[in-house]
């Protein structure tokens, strides 16, 4: 992908609302899995096979979070390197690991 390209933004299946309650019915129905130190990869593979029929092994979730924060641990000392607009380091506070965060979680805050 080229420095001019966007990415195809798939629209997701799910409300941000209907998320939130999928994952509660989840963290309510089996909480010892869930809701403990494997709750993470769990609640993301379930995610994956119910919405999608993507069985992807748990340990695979693993690998793909440490992946994805190298390369955010990356972009902050290379930002010739980042291309984000969501989640950028604001370039005027560089040494600080502050982010924009989505539009939907400052709904309340105008």
């Amino acid at each position: 992908m080229s420095r001019n390209e966007q990415p195809l933004k798939i629209l997701g299946k799910f409300t941000n609302e209907q998320i939130n309650k999928w994952v509660l019915e989840k963290l309510e129905l089996e909480p010892y899995i869930y809701g403990s130190d494997i709750g993470n990869p769990a609640i993301m593979k379930a995610y994956l096979k119910e919405k999608y029929n993507i069985e992807v092994p748990l340990e695979a979730f693993s690998a793909m979070t440490s992946a994805s924060r190298i390369k955010n641990d990356i972009l902050v000392s290379r930002v010739d390197l980042d291309y984000r607009e969501v989640y950028s380091i604001r370039r005027e506070e560089e040494n600080k690991y502050r982010t924009e965060p989505f539009p939907y979680f400052n709904k309340d805050k105008k």
